[in-house]
């Protein structure tokens, strides 16, 4: 009893959360589903956040997506991405702190530029939810939970104590630890041929990085088995699909990709490119400066080797808020068993493990 007392208000926080990102949902399916499309931007604004995908012309300005028509040269109204004031709606800034308020309660979150967490000292993936220990939802999307709203009845019920993982898991584990007594264990099966991706990743929105902005990542990973597409992601939850940049590993080849609009990616600048290593624990390092323009630098450690160094856009628009921390199985194609430690953030620059030092390149 004394336990369940002790993770009463963690837990009452994180099921709030599900419940508001439901809710939240709800609203902004009402709100896309325009009645009366907007007045078109001039072809100016239009013309210079042109992008071409697949041999079409899109733009987005204000918050929403227009596509041109080739033939008559004229755009029209696409797709309502986000809301340009969402920052106002949710966020407060006092004393120079950024703040971001519940919409329901009027309470002020703390946003952060620095994050760090290491597993212990927990038992369930439940404790791992809240203030506590900076981790505010996960998700597990399987065949058995395929769509939206399947993963996130399921994710409710696990927080709630009335259900059960049913195919993917994730929990605090002593099987691997990098550091410590434990670390996070992320178990995904295939995905089924109607699926794009599964997942088994945990997830954070207590970060505000924004244009100008370095953002660092640190993380140690432990692939036991399988090979997952992506293991660590920053996003802006503020935009229809969240995009953000990406550690994708295609063929098991670390990568970044910007998942929007053109979908950029940033290979590798060593020869032959280096695989990601499996049956043993990996460290990786990320920097990024984060802009909508190619003066962003994109860069990427792995086990103190320099594997990527790139200038290109990593940031979908120049007022977007990464605000939306990703460490897991964040995609996967396959069957896949990933161990996650000594996660950490921050907009400074994250040193190399001291047991890696002298292997940098």
């Amino acid at each position: 009893m004394t336990v369940e007392k002790k993770n009463t208000p963690l837990l009452k926080l994180a099921i709030t959360g599900i419940i508001m990102a439901v809710a939240i949902l709800a609203l902004v399916i009402l709100n896309h589903a325009h009645q009366v499309p907007p007045q078109i931007p001039d072809s100016g604004r239009l013309q210079s956040n042109a992008r071409v995908i697949e041999g079409n012309t899109y733009s987005v300005v204000d918050g929403n997506a227009y596509k041109l028509n080739r033939g008559t040269g004229s755009w029209s109204f696409f797709d309502d991405l986000y809301d340009p004031q969402f920052f106002t709606k949710n966020y407060v800034i006092q004393d120079g702190k950024v703040f971001r308020r519940d919409e329901s309660t009027g309470k002020l979150y703390t946003m952060s530029k620095k994050f760090c967490s290491g597993f212990e000292d927990v038992s369930t993936l439940r404790e791992l939810m809240g203030e506590k220990y900076g981790w505010t939802s996960f998700v597990l999307q399987s065949p058995k939970a395929p769509t939206v709203p399947a993963y996130v009845k399921l994710r409710a019920g696990i927080m709630q104590g009335n259900a059960n993982f049913m195919e993917n898991r994730l929990e605090p584990s002593t099987e691997q630890a990098h550091s410590g007594k434990q670390s996070l264990r992320a178990y995904s099966v295939a995905r089924s041929r109607s699926m794009q991706c599964a997942k088994a990743h945990i997830e954070s929105e207590f970060l505000h990085f924004v244009k100008g902005d370095d953002y660092w990542f640190s993380g140690w990973y432990f692939i036991a088995s399988g090979m997952p597409y992506t293991i660590a992601d920053i996003k802006s939850a503020w935009i229809k699909m969240c995009p953000g940049l990406r550690l994708v590993l295609e063929n098991g080849e670390p990568q970044f990709e910007l998942k929007w609009m053109d979908k950029p990616r940033y290979r590798q600048s060593v020869q032959p490119p280096v695989r990601f290593p499996t049956g043993r624990w990996v460290h990786v390092r990320i920097h990024l400066t984060l802009s909508d323009q190619e003066d962003g630098v994109n860069e990427l450690w792995m086990d103190g080797r320099q594997i990527i160094r790139a200038r290109g856009r990593n940031l979908p628009m120049a007022d977007t808020i990464y605000n939306h921390l990703e460490a897991g199985i964040t995609a996967t194609l396959h069957e896949a068993v990933v161990f996650v430690d000594d996660v950490e953030v921050s907009d400074t620059p994250l040193a190399e493990p001291p047991e890696l030092r002298g292997k940098e390149q």
